[in-house]
C-alpha cells in the first residue's frame, strides 16, 4: 500500500468534517450538474457514519446522541421538519452515489404507507447499506477542462488547471473535490466546502476560530509542523499554510465568509502528500484559489 492510499481514509475524513465555506458568485464557464459519485470500498460501518453523519448536520444533534429507534420526524419537530428531511435524503444520497430516496422508498411503502420520513434512523442506515451494496465500484469521472461544477444555486467550482491528470472524486451539494495520482506514494487533493459559521465579530476571532478547525482537520496527519493562519484580502477572510511533522503532507488553503453579516462561508483547500516544494504546492493552490474566488472575496 502506497504513502497516497494509506494516508487516504485519513484525508477525506478531516476534509470533510472541518472545512469552512462557500456561496460565491459563477464565473465564466460551461456550469455543470454533479453526477453521481460513488465512493469506492466503503464497509457497512462507513456507510452508518456517512449517513449519520449527514443526518446529524441535519437535525442539529451529535451523532452519539441520535435515538435510532427514533423517525426522523421524532427526532426534529421544528417547523422546517419536511425542508430538513429532503435536505438530508439528498445529502446522504449524493454521499453514497444512489439516486435521492431510493434507498429509502421500498421500506417507506412497505412499512409506513409510502412515508419516507416515518422511518427510524435504523431503517434508515439498513436501507442505505443495501442500496450502496448493489453498487459496484469504478473509477472516478475524469475533470473536464473550463468546466465549472454546481456546488449550488450560486456557487460552481472549476478543476484544477490544467486538469489532465484530475479526477472528480466528489461533487455534492456541500463539497466538490478533486484528486490526482502524482506518482508512486504521491497524490494531489483540491476540495471547495460550505458550511455555516458563527456569526463573524471580528478578524482575530475568526482567524483564532479558523485555526481551531483547521488544527482539528489535519489532527489525524499528527504534530502540525507548520501551521501559520493569516488575515487574507477582507477582514472576513484567513488564508493557512500547513505541514505535517511526521508525514509528507503539506495543504494550503483560505476560507472567507459570504460577507462581514452572514453566516455562510467558503473555503478551498489544496493538499500534496509526498515530497513537494513550498514554492510547486504555493504556485498550484494560487492557481486553483484564483479560479475558484475569481468573483469572490
Amino acid at each position: 500500500m502506497t504513502n497516497a492510499t494509506r494516508f487516504l481514509p485519513f484525508v477525506r475524513a478531516s476534509l470533510a468534517g472541518a472545512m469552512l465555506v462557500p456561496v460565491i458568485a459563477t464565473a465564466a464557464g460551461a456550469v455543470q450538474e454533479c453526477p453521481l459519485i460513488r465512493p469506492p470500498g466503503l464497509t457497512p460501518e462507513q456507510v452508518d457514519a456517512v449517513v449519520l453523519a449527514d443526518l446529524s448536520r441535519s437535525i442539529g444533534r451529535l451523532t452519539q446522541d441520535i435515538d435510532r429507534s427514533k423517525s426522523f420526524a421524532q427526532l426534529d419537530q421544528g417547523a422546517d421538519t419536511k425542508l430538513h428531511f429532503a435536505l438530508f435524503v439528498v445529502s446522504a444520497s449524493e454521499a453514497l452515489g444512489i439516486e435521492d430516496g431510493v434507498a429509502f422508498h421500498d421500506i417507506a411503502v412497505a412499512r409506513h404507507n409510502g412515508d419516507s420520513m416515518a422511518l427510524t434512523v435504523q431503517e434508515f442506515l439498513d436501507a442505505s447499506r443495501a442500496a450502496y451494496a448493489k453498487g459496484k465500484d469504478g473509477p472516478p469521472p475524469p475533470a473536464a477542462e473550463g468546466v465549472r461544477y454546481k456546488l449550488s444555486s450560486v456557487m460552481s467550482v472549476p478543476a484544477p488547471s490544467p486538469a489532465r491528470g484530475w479526477t472528480l472524486v466528489a461533487c455534492r451539494r456541500d463539497q466538490v473535490g478533486f484528486q490526482r495520482v502524482d506518482g508512486e506514494g504521491r497524490m494531489s487533493m483540491a476540495y471547495v466546502s460550505s458550511l455555516f459559521l458563527p456569526p463573524f465579530k471580528d478578524s482575530p476571532t475568526f482567524i483564532a476560530y479558523a485555526t481551531q478547525q483547521t488544527s482539528n482537520a489535519f489532527a489525524k496527519f499528527g504534530d502540525a509542523k507548520t501551521l501559520d493562519m493569516l488575515k487574507s484580502g477582507p477582514d472576513y477572510c484567513a488564508a493557512f499554510r500547513y505541514a505535517s511533522a511526521t508525514l509528507p503532507v503539506k495543504a494550503r488553503g483560505r476560507s472567507c465568509y459570504e460577507n462581514a453579516k452572514a453566516r455562510r462561508g467558503y473555503g478551498a483547500y489544496f493538499m500534496r502528500i509526498g515530497d513537494v516544494s513550498d514554492e510547486e504546492i504555493q504556485a498550484e493552490a494560487d492557481q486553483f484559489f484564483g479560479a475558484v474566488y475569481a468573483t469572490g472575496p
